[in-house]
């Protein structure tokens, strides 16, 4: 007779002992397995941490042409990477290192001051391919190029106070001799058109803009003269030695003064452009938001100490710095559109 209870058992024990080799158990031996030996990226002791720009080590460097060139001699091709020709200090005493140590003052941010010597320069820094994080000075014309290529996010435009009050940029002007018969900008043509020179931007580059806004083409000039000075080149449209010339807005008023009538009868004032930015602050994508922050602050702190804004008016010429409003540009913007320049195309 088969005794059930043994029956139950064994199966109980057979149950058993399938669950175990299910599970790993018993004496069975593991499965040996190869060991995957890290490799050096995926091995954290040999992971290296790029120190942010703005940091001990790794300084932001900040590109500025500055508006006093006497501190400065000839330019020279620099070994700075990704910036064109920077100047060379006048004399042993430095003023960049007294402005970067200014800066780190106030706002714990490392920085390298490069003055460069052309606009193309500065915008070379921001818009170039390099691996240098530059936050960069542009002019107005460049602050164009940069928005138009999307390499930079403008920050801070300077302002300097002209008659008591604090302007964002200066506009530039035509003057043309009323002993024209055509006293306009039409009445250029055949005639003698006088600048400070070449590079000139209000007696000469900025024109240009104006020329090619209204179909003027300098080709046709008779002759385009150089002068020396401003006030002898007014005297020259005056007399009607020159046909017409390009100042700014705010040395033409410096000039005229209080004889705004007799001047009148004797020029024309032919095109008025709007402000263009004296200089803006722009970032590239690449500074970290908690430089960008201690930057920001420590540049308004910084303006508000005399001798510290002293210093970076050797650079800018400012009187105050103000956050940008993009409604500053709105009116230069719609000037430029009239240009029809590609400032991509001229930035590069």
């Amino acid at each position: 007779m088969i005794n059930k209870t043994r029956i139950y058992r064994l199966i109980g024990l057979v149950g058993i002992a399938m669950i175990v080799a299910a599970c790993g158990g018993g004496s069975t031996e593991p499965t040996a397995e190869p060991m995957a030996i890290p490799t050096e990226i995926d091995d954290l002791r040999f992971a290296t941490t790029e120190i942010p720009a703005g940091l001990p080590g790794n300084p932001l460097q900040m590109v500025i042409q500055p508006v006093q060139s006497e501190l400065y001699v000839e330019p020279e091709v620099t070994q700075e990477p990704g910036v064109g020709e920077v100047l060379l200090p006048a004399s042993s005493t430095q003023p960049e290192l007294d402005l970067e140590e200014a800066i780190l003052e106030y706002s714990n941010v490392t920085v390298d001051i490069v003055p460069v010597a052309k606009p193309v320069d500065a915008l070379q820094a921001l818009c170039g391919a390099t691996d240098t994080v530059s936050a960069v000075w542009v002019d107005g014309v460049s602050f164009s190029a940069a928005l138009a290529q999307n390499c930079g996010e403008p920050i801070y435009i300077v302002q300097r106070r002209i008659d008591g009050s604090f302007e964002s940029g200066e506009g530039g002007l035509v003057l043309v001799s009323r002993q024209q018969n055509n006293p306009s900008l039409a009445g250029l043509n055949n005639g003698i058109f006088c600048r400070l020179g070449v590079d000139d931007f209000y007696s000469w580059l900025l024109p240009l803009m104006i020329f090619r806004a209204n179909n003027i083409n300098p080709s046709n000039f008779e002759a385009i003269v150089d002068y020396d000075s401003t006030e002898e080149m007014v005297d020259a449209v005056l007399s009607g030695e020159c046909t017409g010339a390009g100042l700014s807005v705010f040395v033409y008023e410096e000039i005229v003064g209080d004889d705004t009538e007799a001047f009148a009868e004797q020029v024309s004032v032919a095109f008025n452009t709007p402000p263009i930015p004296y200089a803006v602050l722009m970032y590239p994508v690449e500074i970290q938001l908690g430089i960008r922050v201690a930057l920001n602050e420590g540049l308004q702190e910084l303006v508000e100490d005399d001798d510290a804004n002293a210093l970076l008016q050797l650079f800018l010429g400012q009187d105050r710095l103000r956050l940008v409003d993009r409604d500053d540009f709105a009116e230069y913007e719609a000037f430029l559109q009239t240009v029809g320049l590609d400032f991509a195309i001229l930035g590069n």
